[in-house]
């Protein structure tokens, strides 16, 4: 599987993951005329000016998968390394992408790449090790996507121990693929999931795109087949967690009952 990492060159947290990878793993620069390519294996790496929300082509790069090495941006919050697919639930698309419009995902690989980063995690105790609920775009994107996050701030961004594990992480887990069996799609809870987060990281089974508990209202039967079917394995269970899907449970229910899902809570 070819698999293609980006970064933008406004981004420091992109830049630091990625001068670790290409350091660490002798990745050969490429001549080009437009983006800066490095390679190795199965992995190429390319730079861009724009921002990665933005981004809405990379077919030139003829991957079969596209990992966004990024920054997360927050006000307050603890440290965070992070994970997550993108996609906007509501008709507004404030973050790029299209609005109703979920991006294709790999489930496997964020649970392989989150497993990797979880097994470090007494390298880095104070940097919080969690998945983020389904966001922001591209959305429209043929391949799959992933992105990876260092946060929430300048501080965390040019922290040179995150990047060196999410380096680490990113290359073992797009070195050997590994596939899912038991994939689900998850709903409620908060944007930062410790739940589903230990979901994944502890048990057999993955996730595709999450919607937390404050998207739920715009959650119906059309998203539902849409989050199932833009995952590049199969979905066939609905992960819940049940005290976090408030007044929208039994209409959610219903909606995944009737799409034979198999309930999973947690």
């Amino acid at each position: 599987m070819e698999i293609l990492v980006i970064y933008s060159n406004n981004d420091q947290a992109g830049v630091s993951i990625v001068k670790k990878l290409i350091e660490n793993n002798d990745f050969e620069k490429e001549e080009s005329n437009k983006n800066e390519i490095y390679k190795k294996n199965n992995l190429r790496i390319i730079s861009t000016d724009k921002d990665l929300v933005n981004i809405n082509d990379l077919s030139p790069f003829n991957a079969d998968m596209y990992v966004f090495a990024s920054r997360h941006k927050a006000e307050k919050g603890k440290p965070t390394l992070s994970a997550h697919f993108t996609g906007n639930f509501s008709s507004e698309a404030r973050l790029g992408g299209n609005g109703k419009e979920i991006a294709i995902s790999f489930p496997g690989l964020l649970k392989d790449y989150m497993k990797n980063l979880w097994n470090l995690k007494n390298e880095i105790k104070e940097f919080n090790i969690v998945i983020e609920a389904t966001h922001h775009g591209p959305t429209s994107l043929r391949k799959p996507l992933i992105f990876i996050e260092i946060g929430p701030s300048m501080k965390e961004w040019v922290n040179e121990n995150a990047a060196e594990l999410v380096s680490k992480s990113i290359w073992k887990s797009c070195s050997r693929i590994s596939k899912s069996d038991k994939v689900a799609i998850g709903f409620g809870g908060p944007h930062y999931s410790e739940k589903f987060t230990k979901f994944i990281v502890e048990s057999e089974f993955s996730l595709a795109s999450v919607a937390s508990k404050y998207n739920l209202q715009y959650i119906d039967k059309e998203m539902v087949i849409q989050m199932k079917n833009k995952s590049i394995e199969p979905v066939r269970y609905a992960a819940l967690d049940w005290k976090g899907l408030g007044k929208e449970k039994k209409r959610l229910i219903d909606v995944i009952n009737e799409l034979d899902l198999e309930v999973i809570r947690i």
